[in-house]
């Protein structure tokens, strides 16, 4: 249908564009998405969270295995780019000043340090934001941020549809449909 892979970078620059990203850094995207986005050189961002890796995750599935160091440092080799996904996965919109700040600034000078790249892009986990969330990220000095469907499509407000396992063929292609009429 004439759309084109692109990094988040590129988003903006080619009206038929997709760009494909992953939250929370699950060790199993390395069997299961890799090796489909290596067949196809198709670009994409890993949002990851910065004090999780090599352990599993508290917030959604509680048994998932992140990506420890190595095969996060693996991704970055491979050319693929990282955002940050916040500290813990936290529910920022219900932080309190301090511990906000600590999340959205912390997780980035981890990633930086221990993968040895910048990060410029952050995701809000569940997609919850509000104005306070917003600033913290601004503050902390990312380029953009990316929610789940709402916000407004600025700089700190940037939309993505959500893909999850249970999402499946004819629901992805409405929202595929969506997008073409314009309706997002």
């Amino acid at each position: 249908r004439g759309y084109e892979f692109v990094g988040l970078d590129r988003l903006g620059a080619r009206k038929k564009a997709i760009s494909i990203s992953f939250d929370d850094g699950y060790r199993d995207l390395l069997d299961h998405g890799l090796p489909i986005l290596e067949e196809f050189k198709i670009p994409a961002t890993f949002f990851l969270v910065g004090a999780a890796a090599g352990r599993t995750d508290t917030w959604y599935r509680a048994e998932e295995k992140i990506l420890d160091w190595a095969e996060a440092g693996e991704l970055v080799r491979r050319g693929y780019s990282i955002g940050s996904h916040s500290l813990t996965h936290a529910r920022l919109t219900d932080l309190a000043p301090a511990d906000l700040k600590r999340e959205v600034s912390e997780s980035r000078r981890i990633l930086e340090d221990r993968l040895g790249v910048p990060v410029t892009r952050f995701a809000y986990p569940q997609g919850h934001f509000n104005e306070a969330v917003i600033e913290a990220v601004r503050e902390a000095g990312y380029e953009d941020a990316w929610a789940t469907q709402s916000g407004d499509g600025s700089r700190y407000q940037r939309r993505r549809f959500r893909i999850s396992a249970s999402t499946g063929l004819v629901r992805f292609a409405a929202k595929i449909i969506k997008i073409r009429m314009g309706y997002y």
